[in-house]
């Protein structure tokens, strides 16, 4: 079927003609639902596109997963050998040896996302990296409260590219739900603007993004994720050009999968976020049981090497499905933002 509207064709005889090769009337059959809106790939092509190129064409940062409480310095150094320039340190236990797990490790040659769920073990780590001589860390951010972050600030202005502020944004079928999420960074951000320069601040934002099984819709989130951020900092008087939000992409494994479900389930998954746009991703490994994380640094190293992602910037900008979901999540979600930021005026 030929999905493109010629120049000498005008759109109810395209229109026609896709009828009669689909062999029926009713072409509400595909038209893709979210949040109760509909949004039809057949009407006419009437849309309103963005001014500004979303993602520029710049290699994403390959993110090598560590759960520290099954990996070892082993696991992590052959991770960085294979060429991730980023690791993500996760982990449950109160208590590691970061000195045997950074063995041999060069700090100024990486980024560390850190996801670890004790108090303590958060406090060890910031500890060890400010007593180390290295201060040319790629990038570091945490996964911890806002509150707790009104301190960090002044503890890592050795590092020139700390995350101070890092959101988990779900996969999510309701602008109400992601509405919230926006109305809690505005106020974290409105909150730590006290303590800190406003431009610094909003320079130190990271969006961690758990993707679900819904390829289009993690496409148009991704996007619509970096309009809602121009419109944040639009609406709070600041150029966003220089503050781009840093989205990071975590690709869960899932449990109830077994390991070749979960391959080719993360592959799919990789090549949406990649394509709408991420600037890093990991891959958790396949199996619930000890397994080495190379084999998500190798998915990414074939897709970038194969597909030329990285070569073309936004490469979605212009497809009428694409476009139409991103708007209409940009448009509810910020509609529900404003309800809130009235409702707290109130």
């Amino acid at each position: 079927m030929d999905g493109v509207i010629r120049s000498n064709v005008d759109y109810p005889t395209w229109l026609e003609k896709v009828r009669s090769e689909l062999k029926q009337g009713d072409l509400s059959t595909y038209d893709y639902i979210w949040d109760g809106a509909r949004i039809s790939p057949f009407e006419e092509k009437k849309l309103f596109f963005h001014p500004t190129c979303l993602k520029a064409a710049t290699p994403w940062h390959i993110v090598a997963d560590i759960n520290l409480d099954l990996h070892t310095n082993k696991d992590l150094l052959e991770s960085l050998q294979l060429g991730a320039g980023y690791i993500r340190l996760r982990g449950q236990k109160t208590d590691y040896d970061w000195n045997t797990l950074f063995q041999d490790v060069h700090l100024d040659w990486i980024g560390i996302q850190v996801d670890l769920q004790s108090s303590q073990a958060n406090d060890a780590l910031r500890k060890y990296l400010v007593m180390q001589k290295n201060t040319g860390l790629k990038g570091i951010w945490w996964n911890l409260p806002v509150m707790v972050n009104k301190t960090q600030g002044p503890y890592f202005s050795k590092f020139s590219a700390f995350k101070q502020l890092t959101f988990n944004f779900n996969h999510n079928d309701i602008a109400a739900d992601l509405a919230a999420y926006w109305n809690h960074l505005a106020r974290a951000i409105e909150s730590l603007s006290l303590h800190h320069d406003p431009q610094q601040l909003i320079s130190s934002v990271a969006i961690d993004y758990m993707p679900g099984d819904d390829l289009v819709l993690n496409i148009c989130m991704i996007r619509a994720m970096r309009l809602l951020w121009m419109q944040l900092l639009w609406s709070a008087g600041l150029d966003d050009h220089h503050h781009p939000i840093y989205i990071s992409a975590i690709i869960k494994n899932n449990p109830d999968g077994g390991k070749y479900d979960h391959m080719i389930r993360s592959s799919a998954l990789a090549v949406g976020v990649l394509v709408g746009g991420v600037d890093a991703l990991s891959i958790e490994a396949p199996e619930r049981q000890h397994q080495n994380p190379a084999w998500g640094i190798k998915t990414q190293y074939i897709m970038r090497e194969e597909s030329f992602f990285q070569q073309i910037a936004d490469p979605l900008k212009g497809s009428f499905v694409i476009e139409g979901l991103t708007k209409l999540i940009v448009e509810k979600v910020w509609a529900e933002y404003i309800k809130l930021q009235e409702e707290k005026i109130k």
